[in-house]
């Protein structure tokens, strides 16, 4: 389940059966890198492994998304939106409850520090991905955000 970290932080389940966490510096403002990733339904654009995505309203918690990740379909929720800093969004897939955050946090000379973690858990989690492939997955998220960034 999700935990409330003080009164804004919403934060994956450190103790999920699978959690993995990858950083990077996308060399770009805040507001640019906040822009592309909070326009979800233009991901496709930009994330390689994302071949659809529809935000069904507004950014904001409780809104649902739909999108298909490696022929995979996705209904999330979004759960934390705080501009130019967190998303966070849970989903369902096949029994195994996700949660996934991101964090951005502006550094010195037009840099960008951007945190992306994830939590899966429930009878399948252990056997639907390995902790190394998951990070593979969020470093590939993190690795595609950087190349539109610094375009």
């Amino acid at each position: 389940m999700e935990k409330q970290i003080g009164r804004t932080g919403i934060e994956i389940n450190h103790n999920a059966p699978l959690v993995a966490s990858c950083e990077t510096v996308i060399h770009a403002e805040i507001d640019e890198v906040w822009v592309l990733l909070s326009d979800i339904n233009r991901w496709p654009m930009w994330v390689s492994s994302v071949s659809d995505s529809i935000i069904n309203g507004d950014l904001e918690p409780g809104t649902t998304v739909i999108w298909k990740k490696n022929r995979l379909k996705i209904n999330s929720a979004i759960i934390e939106v705080v501009p130019n800093s967190r998303l966070t969004w849970k989903g369902k897939l096949f029994g195994i409850r996700a949660v996934h955050t991101w964090h951005l946090k502006q550094l010195d000379d037009n840099k960008t520090l951007v945190t992306t973690s994830e939590s899966m858990e429930g009878l399948l989690a252990k056997w639907f991905l390995r902790t190394s492939q998951l990070e593979k997955i969020l470093a590939k998220w993190l690795s595609d955000l950087k190349t539109a960034a610094e375009l």
